[in-house]
């Protein structure tokens, strides 16, 4: 028998073609990408959000399933970035917004694609807020944390 570990570029380019294909959010110019490192120049007036992968635990579950089954949890973090010129209230209350638009679709979609079996945890961390003084663009970001689980595949 052979274990088939999780794809975890499987599961994160799902969750951005998910993100992509939804109305509110890839078809109002949110910028959503992968793997990619977060810059202030491609932050639009939509939002700008981030897909990586995080980690992977594998669990063996034994007892009555036979030797080799495993069941894993899958970690993504979402990075979601918000700018407005002018005001930090303004920029939290959009940056609010894309966050609730990002989890609703993607609790929407509870496989991700067929990627997981099922999410079963979220939760969102305020993590940065900044000001250019210069410019006067306030900048906010929030880590989204999704976990997916499911059973590992095991080939005879």
């Amino acid at each position: 028998m052979t274990i088939v570990p999780v794809n975890m570029a499987a599961i994160t380019n799902a969750t951005v073609n998910v993100l992509l294909d939804a109305p509110q959010l890839g078809g109002q110019g949110v910028t959503v990408v992968r793997g990619e490192q977060p810059s202030d120049s491609e932050l639009g007036p939509k939002g700008w959000v981030g897909v990586y992968g995080n980690q992977v635990v594998y669990t063996p579950r034994t007892v009555g399933m036979g030797a080799g089954f495993m069941r894993y949890e899958a970690t993504v973090h979402l990075l979601v970035r918000m700018a407005h010129y002018g005001s930090g209230a303004e920029c939290n209350d959009l940056l609010e917004a894309l966050i609730q638009e990002v989890l609703g679709t993607l609790l929407t979609a509870p496989n991700l694609g067929g990627t997981v079996e099922v999410l079963n945890l979220g939760r969102v961390v305020y993590a940065d807020y900044d000001k250019d003084g210069s410019s006067g663009k306030f900048t906010q970001t929030a880590l989204v944390t999704l976990t997916g689980e499911g059973s590992v595949a095991a080939i005879d």
